[in-house]
Order: structure tokens, then sequence, then C-alpha cells
């Protein structure tokens, strides 16, 4: 019996080790382009410090109109992300994107993107089941057989964030959330 114990304490233990591993996140390293931008602060004489900085810039510049480089502000990170709610998009934090909070909101509180209120422009299929295509273009789909009489265009709606990656879409007019996918 104390050897079955022990041997669960040792396997609980190993296992919470891993995951805190997993969850730790990886540090950002700057692009290569912004690295050497930053680089040039630590010339200490006044002329090389500003021709590595006309320098640098030039070609971060130049790699920013090729492609190569895009530089994106907080505000449009946070659109990006209310835009793409309710897609599964595991790559965007390999952006680097910060996780964003209104200064108001205190570190554990909700960041605003758990759930999204919107207007119902118009009713449609898609793939078969019922569709309702939002005034901001976003498409969601039923997926189950709810009754959904009082979802009907001009109708506000809030689609919230629910067990196992679904989404739940609550009619202001009221009756039960209906699970629905985001298509477009």
């Amino acid at each position: 019996m104390r050897s079955l114990f022990m041997s669960l304490v040792a396997v609980l233990a190993c296992a919470g080790t891993a995951a805190a591993q997993q969850a730790a996140p990886a540090p950002r390293s700057s692009p290569e382009v912004l690295a050497k931008v930053y680089a040039c602060t630590a010339l200490t004489e006044p002329q090389a410090r500003l021709a590595c900085f006309d320098a640098e810039v030039a070609s971060l510049k130049s790699a920013e109109s090729e492609g190569q480089f895009a530089a994106v502000d907080a505000t449009r990170a946070r659109q990006i992300q209310r835009e793409s709610f309710g897609f599964s998009l595991p790559s965007l934090p390999q952006l680097g994107l910060p996780t964003f909070r209104r200064s108001s909101e205190e570190p554990g509180s909700d960041d605003g993107f758990d759930s999204q209120s919107m207007k119902i422009a118009r009713l449609g299929r898609f793939d078969g089941r019922s569709s309702f295509v939002m005034e901001n273009g976003q498409v969601w789909v039923l997926v189950d057989t709810s009754d959904n009489r009082l979802a009907r265009p001009g109708v506000d709606v809030t689609i919230r964030k629910a067990a196992l990656g679904s989404f739940l879409m609550s009619v202001e007019a009221g009756g039960r959330a209906l699970r629905v996918r985001r298509a477009q």
C-alpha cells in the first residue's frame, strides 16, 4: 500500500513538472532587423551611433516595404483578436502578440475576448444548416437542431465561449442559448 502511494505521488510530481514546463511562455526575441536597430544603442560615440541608426533604420524600412517585417501596434492586435473570435488560430500567439488588458482591469480579470455582442444582418443556409450572417461580416452556423425562432435579422445576440472550444449564442429576446460555430 505504501509503495502504491509513493508511486502515485512520484507520477503526480512528474506530471506537474511537465505541465509547468509546457505552460512557461517562450521568451520573445526581436526580429533580426529590429535587433540591429537596438544594438545601435550600445554605441557611445555620437557619430558612430547616428551612422548606425541611419543605416539600420534604412534596412528596417526596406524590410518593411518588401514585406519581410511588419509592425503591429496594440490597437491593431486587439482588432485582429476580436475579428478572429470563434476561429481556432493556434499560431496567432506565435506572432508574439501580447496579452491585452485595459489599464482599469485587474491582472486576473477577463481579457474581453470570451464573448462578443453583435447584430444579426440576415439568416441563411451554410452546408445545409441554419446560419446567421452578422453585421460585422461574421457567419455563424447552428450546430444543434434547437429552435431559433427568436434569432432574426436586426436582433442583438451575444456569442460566448463555452466548454471544450464550443460557442453559445444568446438572443437578446430570450430563449435558450444556441450552440453555434464560426464558418466565416
